[in-house]
């Protein structure tokens, strides 16, 4: 777990290759993580009261890949089609409202 704290290092961050027919690909991702802490007390007279919680996380996913062929090396994005869709939800629900509000208003 400190390893993730300190630093990510280039096996967090790049697969294993895999080479077939002299085609090397290279699969590359992305790692983020974060932590907090809280801590509290109540109204309890007696001074029993009290609250404390931490936590962390750590997120990886995956960005493309670089694939080395014939002695050229190129980088191919990953499509996160889910990401795509809840963008592409959120913007078609924002337009929507701003159609509306404009309508009424106008």
């Amino acid at each position: 777990m400190h390893r993730l704290i300190d630093h990510p290092t280039p096996g967090q961050v790049f697969g294993e290759p895999v080479t077939h027919d002299g085609v090397v690909v290279l699969p590359v991702a992305a790692l983020s993580n974060g932590g907090g802490g809280g801590g509290g007390s109540g109204p309890e007279p007696a001074g029993t009261a009290f609250g404390l919680g931490g936590g962390y996380g750590t997120m990886g996913r995956p960005v493309g890949a670089y694939v080395i062929s014939r002695g050229n090396a190129r980088f191919v994005p990953a499509v996160d089609i889910t990401r795509l869709a809840v963008v592409a939800a959120c913007a078609a629900v924002s337009i929507a409202v701003l159609l509306r509000r404009r309508r009424a208003s106008g």
